[in-house]
């Protein structure tokens, strides 16, 4: 059994979810519909779509942060998930949006995926601090 003490990383990322859902929450408010811009894994979408898109992404963003504050053990898997969906959507731009070097590209996106895949192994040898009963 844990610590107490030792169960930072839920609150943390709970926090950090929440905050994420808050800003799409604003974007939404503040942004009207038909000029709302979104990329979906890396592919730029415009108008009402990027608005649903948008929503969307908002309520799973709140949904994760409610399963970190409640210490679910899928809560893990879903933060894993969202780091590798940025990394794949951070290759996708780059290569289809981007006027820089191939090079410059190789090596930003690499760079994303190396802090990506590292954040998902601290995330995954931490998971005993998820799902505390």
């Amino acid at each position: 059994m844990l610590d107490r003490h030792s169960t930072w990383l839920p609150q943390v990322l709970g926090v950090t979810f929440l905050l994420l859902a808050i800003e799409k929450v604003r974007w939404l408010v503040q942004v009207p519909p038909d000029y709302s811009l979104e990329f979906v894994l890396g592919i730029e979408l415009t108008g009402r779509m990027a608005w649903v898109a948008s929503a969307l992404l908002g309520i799973l963003l709140a949904w994760i942060s409610a399963a970190c504050f409640r210490r679910r053990a899928h809560a893990v898997w879903a933060v894993a998930a969202v780091a590798i969906y940025t990394a794949v959507s951070v290759w996708v731009w780059q290569t289809k949006y981007s006027d820089h070097s191939q090079q410059t590209v190789l090596i930003t996106s690499t760079f994303i995926s190396a802090m990506a895949l590292a954040f998902c192994r601290f995330l995954i040898d931490r998971r005993a601090q998820f799902d505390l009963k």
